[in-house]
């Protein structure tokens, strides 16, 4: 007879209510990290560094907080996470749990080993770890004020934290490299940050099968030494994040009004808080630069040994808030002349629209003291959040990164009238992005742009193909080059052939040689697909002819935009692809005169045919709210569908606006439509 298991007794301090447990001392708690299920987060963290063949292992231990102390190399856990109880009562009283689930938890781990490994090896003694990240003997800022667009630093942790200290830039970047499936190289590509991951990258490789330098595995405050109790730390730990609230408003209140001598003609504080009233709502704060915020929770450093590297807190970004009506940029579409239709749609009521962006493209408030090159990088963002401001909407940019629950949070507590959808990629994933919009139509909350079912179709390159076909739709003929299975040489296609990203976008992975001519350079093009872009590699007939592009709005009755043409200007007809220097690099349009306008000396009668089609293969792929078909125009007059991009770039120097204003349609006016489908979309939720 089998042995019947014996099931772990919960201790008797789990059963206790809060103000019990709260008199309860840290070292009377008996955790321990074996029976905390902390463990099996280590051993993903030992068998990371495995794969990536660092023989170093931070040693691990639970404490009051997360720190890694100066001079030894080793993590201290806080104590809360070890139990759901001690979980529920963090959350009481510090209103979230760092660390409380196991993709947060594994991401402060990597963090805190980057700052193990430093320590571990003495990397920041190098000079060329200086050159790369800064002086690690700068002095730790009280509080930071990070720039939210700045691509010289990875994004981990959030609240930008790489930008806080030189060591935390090392340790964050350390933590973006260190996954098996990081994407680093893609997700990083073109940004300056990119030059310290391929740092990390090379560092980490000269460390293959070294030992440590620092071998020291003293613990620094262990939990079984502490004899404080849970009502002493939460007070302590409530104090150190503690507002100063009088100074903070004080400070606040003079920027908003100032002083009779400063603003003789200045408005009434009684008459302004009287419209907020009014409004139904506190009026806005317009300087919250400099509101110290808790960052990532940080022990008191009565060691010198236990020394956490990381400020005691944040300083809050500034407001992501489009710039008024009063900014200085000139709006070319807003002064086109609008039909009765756009007139009509620009006199719906202010809307409250909370326009979701990357977490890296937030806009700034002015393009003042910004280059061309770091404008273009949240162009579409800027314009759109400028421009709903700019038409009386009540405007709120959210940055995403890896995590739906501040989404939640701002959709629960701000309660917007529509959700502006800009976002391309979610956890650095193109096709998670339709995973966001799903759970805005859980939330019941209306959205622009495509749903997650039309999504989820059109970025799916081969699906869509599938589809295509399957309605008689003309597509290239393809095959499918999935990673980590055997090459097999397709015999159906006829050379040449063109390869590219199966789900990625924006070009990427597309360049001249892309285009291939034997089986050699296939297999060779299939390979980079696969390593460069870390997805399956699509490979299609290539077509030669005119680029098109005609942009489609709607949800039942659809409206086409007038056709519009790639030109490849001084390109030789064999580069005739939208590679990622053609859709991209400013300088290189301007050198060859690249560029997009109406397609003219169109066969007759091809634009109505054109419409119809384009209509027909929206509504194959259920696409809502507005896209863009990429068309190829073969010199015998036939037409071959690309592809179907949902929710294509809306900056008004774009193809879609510019296609738009051809017609008439002010950039306003699109505006206002894309809004207006979003909240007539008749989803799920509405049919209940």
């Amino acid at each position: 007879m089998k042995a019947r298991r014996r099931r772990l007794r919960e201790p008797a301090w789990t059963r206790l209510d809060d103000e019990a447990l709260l008199d309860m001392r840290l070292c009377d708690l008996r955790l321990s990290l074996a029976r905390s299920g902390l463990d099996h987060a280590v051993r993903r963290l030992y068998e990371e560094l495995r794969l990536k063949g660092i023989l170093f292992r931070p040693h691990v231990w639970l404490s009051e907080e997360w720190f890694s102390p100066d001079g030894i190399p080793g993590i201290a856990i806080p104590f809360y996470l070890a139990h759901p109880r001690l979980q529920r009562l963090e959350r009481r009283f510090m209103h979230e749990v760092e660390g409380g689930n196991d993709k947060w938890l594994m991401r402060i781990l990597r963090h805190e080993t980057g700052h193990a490994i430093d320590t571990a090896f003495g990397l920041r003694r190098r000079k060329t770890w200086r050159d790369t990240f800064g002086k690690a003997s700068r002095r730790y800022p009280s509080r930071y004020s990070p720039r939210p667009a700045s691509r010289r630093f990875v994004l981990h942790l959030g609240h930008w934290y790489a930008q806080s200290h030189p060591t935390e830039d090392f340790a964050e970047t350390f933590a973006v490299w260190l996954p098996r499936r990081s994407r680093w190289r893609s997700q990083y590509a073109g940004w300056p940050a990119l030059r310290k991951l391929q740092y990390v990258d090379a560092t980490m490789r000269n460390l293959h099968g070294k030992r440590a330098v620092c071998l020291n595995r003293e613990v620094i405050e262990p939990l079984a030494d502490n004899t404080r109790t849970l009502r002493e730390h939460y007070r302590r730990k409530q104090r150190r994040y503690e507002l100063n609230t009088a100074r903070t408003y004080d400070r606040r209140l003079l920027r908003v009004f100032g002083t009779a001598e400063d603003h003789p003609a200045g408005p009434q504080a009684s008459r302004f808080l009287r419209k907020g009233a009014a409004a139904g709502r506190a009026p806005d704060d317009p300087s919250c630069e400099n509101a110290p915020v808790p960052g990532p929770a940080r022990p008191e450093n009565s060691d010198p040994a236990r020394a956490r590297h990381e400020p005691a807190a944040q300083s809050q970004p500034a407001r992501h808030q489009a710039c008024g009506a009063g900014d200085a940029r000139t709006h070319h579409a807003r002064d086109a002349v609008a039909g009765p239709r756009e007139l009509r749609l620009m006199t719906k009521k202010p809307l409250r629209a909370l326009v979701l962006v990357h977490e890296t493209l937030v806009p700034p408030e002015s393009t003042d003291g910004y280059s061309p090159q770091e404008i273009d990088e949240w162009r579409t963002e800027y314009d759109v959040t400028s421009s709903l401001k700019a038409m009386g909407h009540e405007v709120k940019a959210l940055g995403m990164g890896d995590n739906l629950a501040e989404l939640r949070s701002t959709i629960m507590e701000w309660k917007p009238d529509i959700a502006f959808n800009l976002l391309e990629e979610f956890q650095g994933i193109v096709t998670y992005d339709q995973y966001v919009v799903a759970f805005l139509e859980l939330m019941r909350q209306p959205y622009t742009g495509c749903n997650p079912r039309g999504m989820m179709l059109s970025r799916d390159k081969v699906l869509s193909k599938q589809i295509l076909a399957y309605h008689r739709i003309p597509t290239a003929r393809f095959a499918l080059f999935p990673r980590k299975r055997r090459y097999v040489e397709p015999r159906k296609l006829k050379f040449p052939l063109f390869v590219k990203s199966a789900t990625e976008d924006a070009s990427l992975g597309i360049s001249q040689a892309s285009i291939v001519y034997d089986s050699q350079k296939l297999r060779e093009r299939v390979q980079f697909i696969h390593e460069q872009t870390n997805s399956d590699a699509l490979v299609e007939e290539y077509i030669e002819g005119r680029e098109l592009y005609v942009g489609v709005m709607g949800n039942d009755r659809l409206t086409t935009l007038p056709v519009w043409e790639l030109n490849f200007g001084t390109l030789p007809d064999v580069m005739s692809i939208a590679t990622r220097k053609v859709k991209w690099d400013r300088k290189y349009q301007v050198r060859h005169g690249i560029g997009t306008g109406p397609a003219h000396d169109l066969p007759a009668g091809l634009s109505p045919r054109l419409a119809t089609l384009v209509r027909r293969i929206y509504r194959a792929l259920s696409l809502s709210g507005y896209a863009r078909i990429d068309l190829r125009l073969r010199p015998d007059g036939a037409v071959y569908v690309l592809e179907a991009n949902a929710n294509p770039n809306l900056a008004q120097i774009e193809d879609f606006a510019t296609s738009a204003l051809a017609c008439g349609m002010g950039y306003d006016a699109v505006l206002e439509r894309i809004l207006q489908y979003g909240q007539n979309y008749d989803a799920a939720w509405r049919q209940s």
